[in-house]
């Protein structure tokens, strides 16, 4: 046994967030191995939070709304990748006719280059889009998304963890294009102040989905690259996505076996659900999304992806009331996506199940248990 205390990943963001003020209730996390299972959430409506611990179930008062004079702020759109983040950037554009922010400049250019939000911050975070298709917000808060880190596809454990530090910061990092002085266009990395940063929207989806989301994306991308040999392209079927799993997996099974950030036990429980480090990197993914945040200090969403379907008009209120910008255009048609639980059995999803909620601190696990009702 590697640790005594329990799960290293655990131990480290507690450690970290010990050092920064908070308290083991404040982080949500147990003294135990094992985090106690919140009973608050159902995931069921969206939750806004303020004050030094934005996840605390205490009531708070509702935050004073943004001076106009001020400019827009910013409001992080905090998900790990594939869950939902296109289609809430797609409905706050369309809704307020006002766009949106990204950390990632490249993914949206003006004439070539990327565009900061603010004049005095060149490093981002950069408006999205290719063209001037909506107004650009004056006062409010900009949606703007951000992946932070802990999230790479193909990767051992040893790579994949991150202390909340480093975390924290590639939640402030991107990337822009830019021309130099002799006019060439040059593609680099950057990073941001943290004092940019007013608000956060915190976004979950169905693990499971997410998971098989991950592979549509990723068959997507290798069908842009179907000239490479190296490329394999694959139904997308239960078929196609479980054949992708097992040839990730079993590229770093070895190494995950010898990381000291994988516990034997924990190994042992999840090791043969396909795609077992989508699940592992999802939660701890949650764990130093909520760290942040408390460290940040700064208003927080909850939102859940079916709420989309459940309840739009109400989850789309929240949102905008959230940003402080009103709906004045059109909303786009949200498509129920298929469920991909099936995919997987009875006995892998209750693996799958165990092994979140050991990792989870107290309020990671309060935002998914209900993913796992019968």
């Amino acid at each position: 046994m590697r640790c005594l205390m329990g799960p290293p990943q655990i131990v480290a963001l507690i450690i970290a967030g010990i050092m920064m003020g908070y308290s083991l209730s404040e982080l949500g996390a147990s003294s135990t191995s094992t985090p106690i299972a919140s009973s608050s959430s159902s995931g069921t409506s969206l939750k806004t939070y303020n004050g030094r611990n934005p996840y605390s179930t205490a009531e708070s008062k509702p935050a004073p709304k943004r001076d106009p004079s001020l400019g827009p702020g910013i409001a992080w759109l905090m998900s790990f990748p594939n869950s939902g983040t296109s289609y809430t950037l797609k409905f706050v554009r369309w809704a307020t006719q006002k766009n949106a922010g990204s950390n990632y400049g490249e993914e949206g250019l003006y004439d070539g280059v990327s565009s900061p939000i603010f004049e005095n911050s060149p490093q981002g975070p950069f408006w999205i889009g290719t063209e001037d298709k909506f107004e650009r917000p004056t006062s409010g808060y900009v949606l703007t998304k951000t992946h932070c880190g802990m999230r790479c596809g193909q990767c051992s454990a040893d790579v994949y963890t991150e202390t909340p530090h480093m975390f924290h910061h590639r939640c402030l990092s991107g990337n822009r294009v830019f021309q130099d002085d002799k006019g060439k266009l040059v593609h680099d990395e950057t990073e941001y102040g943290v004092e940019l940063v007013d608000k956060i929207v915190h976004i979950f989806r169905d693990p499971f989905d997410n998971a098989v989301a991950r592979f549509h994306l990723n068959n997507k991308r290798a069908k842009k690259r179907h000239e490479k040999d190296t490329d394999i392209v694959r139904e997308s079927t239960q078929e196609g996505f479980l054949d992708y799993c097992k040839q990730t997996d079993d590229l770093f099974r070895k190494e995950d076996q010898k990381s000291r950030f994988m516990e034997d036990h924990i190994y042992e429980m999840i090791k043969d659900v396909p795609c077992y480090k989508d699940f592992i990197r999802y939660v701890l993914w949650h764990n130093a999304a909520f760290t942040t945040a408390m460290n940040m200090e700064v208003p927080v969403l909850i939102l859940h992806y079916e709420n989309y379907d459940s309840r739009f008009n109400e989850t789309t209120k929240e949102l905008l009331e959230f940003l402080e910008q009103d709906m004045v255009g059109e909303i786009p048609e949200f498509i129920t996506g298929k469920k991909y639980r099936s995919y997987y059995t009875e006995e892998q999803v209750k693996k799958v199940k165990d092994v979140m909620e050991e990792l989870a601190y107290v309020k990671t696990w309060g935002e998914i248990k209900h993913y796992f009702d019968d």
